[in-house]
């Protein structure tokens, strides 16, 4: 749990069984883990006190090492269940049976989906089959990602298959089968089969409640998309880690980033077929240098060039390992705001997106 608010300092004072005093603090931890981080960090300083009771140790470790445990156990859950339908979400609802999948047994609920959801770093999934009155039915899946950017980047790939958004919240859409929304390390979704009016309400419905119960996700996107001229898109771009994402989102780039194990390419598909925008985070020198060549832009040029390769547009290394793109086939002159996107200066520090 990563609740910014309520965050508290806790220093405390004890003594080993010499007397000797051992002091263990816990710096800014949230409230629902507090107890768990207190009773940790007190263990490890009597451990490295010079002269620890080995008495007193093992009591930390048989009988208050379980309560930890229980302790961050119940943060989990409480996590999930902030994740999930709660009867009170909705008075006239059936929940009618859950259903919980992790690791390898997620490829027994998607058929042939599950590699992709692996690939942005896919933790646990809960399914509930909810009755509606009148016998439509509802399924509302939420899948717990490794992170917030992970859940964005699944939401951002199926978030084409939508189209209405809701004001109200920042990574929600919606259309007549499925409403879908990224929600801190959640990628929730729920799915009808009737797409009526009523079912499209409903969903929409219980999705912001379980949205808005579960937080909004902490997502730094480049400064590429904080230009004038791309920053009306934010919601539009598209975030990659792996193949199947390249795959599923930009198939046309799958060349240039073809070999490559750790990336991060985020991209918008402008408008009026103008083209693609993207910025495109690296590992290391060694894969910065496979893609400058085959994009025709040499690592380290910081002016905009024409590329060559299989992506036609214009390219700019806004670092070492930092490329941004512009694939399109319209004349430089039509390109005005977009280029100025490219050469515009990069993110503060200490924004870096996550690979």
């Amino acid at each position: 749990m990563n609740a910014l608010s309520g965050m508290m300092s806790v220093s405390r004072a004890s003594r080993n069984a010499l007397g000797a005093p051992v002091e263990a603090r816990v710096v800014s931890v949230s409230p629902s883990v507090a107890p768990a981080k207190t009773l940790l960090v007190a263990m490890h300083a009597l451990n490295a006190s010079t002269m620890p009771s080995r008495r007193l140790l093992k009591f930390f470790l048989t009988v208050l090492r379980p309560l930890t445990q229980a302790l961050v156990f119940c943060a989990c859950v409480q996590s999930i269940v902030q994740a999930q339908l709660v009867t009170t979400d909705c008075d006239s609802c059936v929940i009618m049976r859950t259903e919980e999948f992790a690791g390898a047994a997620l490829a027994g609920h998607i058929n042939g989906g599950a590699e992709l959801y692996k690939e942005y770093g896919f933790k646990h999934l809960t399914v509930q089959y909810v009755r509606l009155p009148g016998e439509e039915e509802l399924v509302v899946e939420s899948y717990r990602m490794q992170s917030p950017p992970a859940a964005y980047g699944i939401y951002s790939i199926y978030r084409h298959e939508c189209g209405d958004r809701d004001t109200s919240f920042t990574y929600f859409c919606s259309g007549p089968y499925q409403v879908q929304c990224a929600a801190d390390s959640r990628y929730v979704r729920i799915l009808n089969g009737t797409g009526s009016a009523r079912a499209q309400a409903v969903s929409r419905t219980l999705l912001l409640s379980i949205a808005r119960r579960t937080g909004q996700p902490r997502i730094h996107l480049p400064g590429l998309f904080l230009s004038p001229a791309l920053s009306v898109m934010q919601d539009r771009v598209l975030l990659m880690s792996g193949a199947l994402g390249v795959q599923n989102g930009m198939p046309d780039w799958g060349d240039l980033l073809d070999g490559l194990d750790k990336f991060a390419l985020y991209a918008v598909l402008l408008d009026d077929e103008r083209g693609t925008i993207a910025e495109l985070h690296l590992a290391d020198g060694e894969d910065a240098a496979r893609v400058a060549q085959r994009i025709g832009v040499p690592t380290g040029q910081r002016s905009i060039l024409q590329t060559a390769g299989a992506l036609k547009g214009y390219a700019v290394w806004h670092s070492p390992l930092t490329l941004r793109i512009l694939e399109t086939t319209r004349p430089r002159s039509a390109l005005g705001e977009f280029l100025d996107a490219l050469a515009a200066e990069q993110e503060k520090p200490g924004r870096k997106p996550e690979m």
